[in-house]
C-alpha cells in the first residue's frame, strides 16, 4: 500500500510488487505518453500484462528512475561545462559527449 510521507512525496513500495502507470507518473513526473515513447525507444523497462492492465516491478522502474536521474546530473554538468567554455571565448574545448 502506498502511503503520503510528509505530504509531498510517496514511499517506495517493496521492490518485488507491481506498480501501475499512475504510480509511475505521479513519481518520475512524466507523462504516459511519454514513458510509453520511452519504452518503444527501449529506454524504460518494459511493462507485463496481466490481461489488459500494464504493469511494471518497482525493482525495474527504480532501476530505471535511478539511472535516469544520475545521467541527467552528468548531462546537465557536461552542457554546463560547454557554456562556461563558449563563454571564456574558449569554443575548441571538447567536452564528453553523453548518450
Amino acid at each position: 500500500m502506498l502511503s503520503k510521507h510528509d505530504n509531498t512525496t510517496l514511499q517506495r513500495p517493496s521492490m518485488d510488487s507491481l506498480i501501475d502507470m499512475k504510480f509511475i507518473t505521479s513519481d518520475c513526473l512524466l507523462s504516459d505518453k511519454w514513458i510509453y515513447r520511452l519504452i518503444s525507444l527501449n529506454r524504460f523497462p518494459k511493462p507485463i500484462k496481466i490481461g489488459r492492465m500494464s504493469r511494471w516491478r518497482a525493482a525495474d522502474y527504480y532501476t530505471w528512475r535511478d539511472g535516469f536521474e544520475e545521467n541527467s546530473g552528468q548531462k546537465f554538468e557536461g552542457m554546463r561545462e560547454k557554456a562556461r567554455n563558449i563563454k571564456s571565448g574558449n569554443t575548441l574545448a571538447s567536452t564528453p559527449t553523453i548518450q
